[in-house]
């Protein structure tokens, strides 16, 4: 699935041909990357991502409310959930990823995702707030706003499952760099050196697309290709 279909692997030492080799380059990166997000992906099973945030869905929307909405058509089953992750570059919520659930869950018709990061004042004992605050609320309040306040942080992924979800958006971010920084850069060392690059430099610079050549230049890649 992630070879290079009918582009002839390159030998290590063989200088960068723009007009044959471009294509080709385009098409390396992008299955390294992919390979090296399914790497990343795999964390999601040791760090039991799929199972804690199907608990977590369930608990934001109890089965016996979504039997009745689901009564009125305003219920659905999902399979898999979005979740958008928080970007601190950005610091806005405008990546996603989509995470395949262990099993089937009813929600709301109308729920959009979940989101990475988040507040958890749940840890703190003020739950992110002054005593002055609550020397102001009646018990009916404080209630209210302790109530409030779960459902909000149920639209959170748990806590526990931030380093996958972080390490996608870094994946993610790297790959958009590193490819378009991949595809010109041969041209750069051209103007630079006066000459194309082979290979072998193009794949040190860039660890990852060289991680992925060198297992198609395998004996055992090279057998299952001919």
């Amino acid at each position: 699935m992630y070879d290079l279909g009918h582009y002839a692997i390159p030998k290590a030492t063989a200088r960068f041909r723009p007009r044959a080799d471009a294509d080709l380059l385009s098409r390396a990166v992008q299955n390294a990357w992919e390979l090296y997000h399914q790497r990343v992906m795999a964390q999601a099973a040791e760090l039991q991502v799929a199972e804690k945030l199907l608990v977590r869905i369930k608990e934001r929307f109890p089965l016996a409310d979504m039997q009745v909405l689901d009564r009125y058509g305003c219920a659905r089953l999902i399979t898999s959930t979005g979740v958008r992750l928080y970007d601190p570059v950005t610091t806005r919520w405008d990546s996603t990823t989509e995470v395949q659930l262990p099993e089937a869950v009813m929600i709301p018709d109308r729920y959009g995702h979940i989101f990475s990061t988040g507040p958890y004042w749940s840890e703190e004992p003020l739950l992110g707030l002054k005593q002055s605050y609550y020397d102001t609320k009646t018990p009916e309040e404080l209630e209210e706003y302790r109530r409030s306040h779960k459902a909000s942080e149920e639209a959170y992924v748990p806590r526990d499952t931030l380093p996958y979800f972080d390490e996608i958006l870094k994946a993610q971010h790297a790959y958009k760099a590193e490819y378009r920084r991949a595809v010109a850069w041969p041209a750069d060392i051209k103007s630079i050196k006066g000459e194309w690059p082979t290979w072998t430099e193009i794949e040190e610079f860039f660890p990852i697309l060289g991680g992925y050549m060198a297992t198609l230049r395998t004996p055992q890649a090279q057998k299952a290709a001919a």
